[in-house]
């Protein structure tokens, strides 16, 4: 705009950068003015320079940095553009979420003419595929032979894609006598496998259920861990399925973890999972509600840092700034993991691998005051040489579980450890039971099921059996 806020003459973009002897048309941008802004823009340039032109076009970029007034050598961008002769690409575009581009291609090679899109991750395209494609056998009368132009909206739940749509008018003729159309098309965002708790390929993890049995909370990343479970020089895949709300990272798996809810459905069905409102751009898992879920405790961490904190909800049910355990319970540079908050909310009992220990990772113990939470003390009477984590206490009594190098652990307390030998949790159907919770009637355990051959967890559960026993492993879905 001019200094009048008017918009100023039009000016014609440097031929130095964008040249003079081809045409550049179908201009996009990405930006904005304090960091920069991404040109996209298509060209029949038969080279970089554009000292000649061709039959065809393909998309091009450049940067155009406003504080100096200059832009970027432009590039050919990769991942999308054609290579074989005859190929066209135009009518360049990319979602609002930055997550997609779209364009329209045509592919004579492969007979493909349509609206192509592509997937971006750390700003490069990838997985190019034609999802808008023309009628190309009879009958045409009426159907799409001739797409372009298209741009989408993002919804909370999808997408809508508009278009330029030419419709046939005739059977006969090249073009069959085509009528221009605006159409649209809708994708939903999310699959039918989001709306559980457990998928196939995401990654669903940290259980705990409510005190009165009808809320089960949980983390959930898009990122597969089990290779990096099995194999710690291995990295987690992106591989599963978006769910709505999901805090996105695409460069680092340990960050992209948010914790949701299910309700428990009147024929014992548990709902479509939900966001729960609090996550923040680490990774948040291990949660716990207390005060019958007016608070929640969880862990905010991105896989070298984290921290326990604690949120209230507000008076419009809306949740509160997360708060701090203060520097008593979260040390730089060390690990605090899986708080378990008793009911009255004065006493915290978490995992770290402090100063002080007995093992790797012990069981740590701290109670609050009007001074703030003291200093925490080693639970010794439960830690070992080994890891233990996951500390659990039964809502109705003295039985206590945690996780120890062997699996789930169980004993009653005598205060400050095990009145008897601690047992390990054997359920039919899980190799390896952790993180459990259960509801206040002490009936039903939820856990994370770790199958140590794939390297993946499922959320289960198992009810108590008339001897004490526990029961075979369910899926929760």
């Amino acid at each position: 705009m001019g200094n009048d806020g008017n918009w100023s003459t039009a000016l014609k973009l440097p031929e130095s950068v964008f040249g003079s002897n081809c045409s550049n048309d179908n201009p996009f941008i990405v930006g904005d003015l304090k960091n920069g802004v991404d040109v996209y823009f298509e060209s029949d340039r038969a080279d970089i320079k554009c000292t000649s032109k061709q039959e065809h076009k393909h998309i091009y970029h450049t940067f155009y940095n406003p504080m100096k007034d200059e832009y970027t050598p432009i590039t050919k961008v990769a991942g999308i553009n054609g290579d074989q002769p005859g190929d066209d690409d135009t009518q360049f575009y990319i979602s609002a979420d930055k997550q997609h581009a779209f364009w329209t291609a045509v592919r004579p090679t492969k007979s493909q003419y349509g609206i192509f899109t592509a997937d971006v991750v750390n700003g490069a395209f990838v997985n190019s595929r034609m999802i808008v494609e023309p009628t190309t056998s009879a009958p045409f009368t009426g159907k799409l032979v001739f797409p372009g132009e298209a741009n989408i909206v993002e919804l909370p739940q999808g997408y809508l894609l508009y278009m330029m749509c030419g419709l046939a008018t005739r059977e006969s003729g090249k073009t069959h006598g085509v009528k221009l159309k605006i159409c649209r098309a809708k994708k939903n965002k999310f699959s039918n496998e989001a709306k559980k708790i457990n998928t196939s390929t995401g990654w669903s993890d940290s259980p705990s259920i409510s005190r009165d049995g009808n809320k089960l909370y949980f983390s959930y990343s898009r990122w597969d861990f089990s290779p990096w479970i099995l194999d710690s020089t291995k990295l987690p895949v992106l591989k599963g399925p978006d769910r709505l709300g999901l805090r996105h990272n695409t460069i680092n798996p340990f960050d992209e973890s948010d914790i949701y809810v299910s309700t428990k459905n009147a024929d014992g069905t548990w709902s479509e999972p939900v966001n729960l409102g609090l996550n923040d751009d680490w990774g948040d898992a291990s949660g716990m509600e207390i005060d019958n879920g007016r608070s929640f405790v969880w862990l905010q961490g991105n896989g070298s840092q984290n921290k326990l904190v604690m949120a209230t909800k507000n008076s419009d049910g809306t949740w509160g700034n997360p708060i701090d355990f203060g520097p008593s319970v979260n040390i730089p540079n060390v690990i605090q993991d899986n708080p378990h908050v008793s009911a009255d909310g004065n006493a915290l009992w978490f995992t770290s691998n402090r100063d002080g220990g007995v093992g790797g990772k012990d069981i740590w113990f701290t109670t609050n005051s009007a001074a703030g939470w003291s200093n925490p003390v080693n639970a010794a009477g439960f830690n070992t040489a080994g890891f233990e984590d996951q500390f659990f206490l039964a809502p109705n009594n003295m039985d206590i579980y945690w996780t120890g190098p062997l699996g789930t652990m169980h004993c009653v307390s005598n205060g400050s450890g095990c009145a008897s030998q601690a047992e390990l949790i054997a359920i039919s159907g899980c190799p390896y039971v952790a993180e459990i919770s259960m509801p206040e009637d002490g009936q039903t355990m939820y856990f994370g099921c770790g199958n140590p051959t794939t390297g993946r967890v499922h959320i289960m559960y198992s009810r108590k059996k008339p001897n004490g026993t526990w029961g075979p492993a369910i899926p929760v879905d």
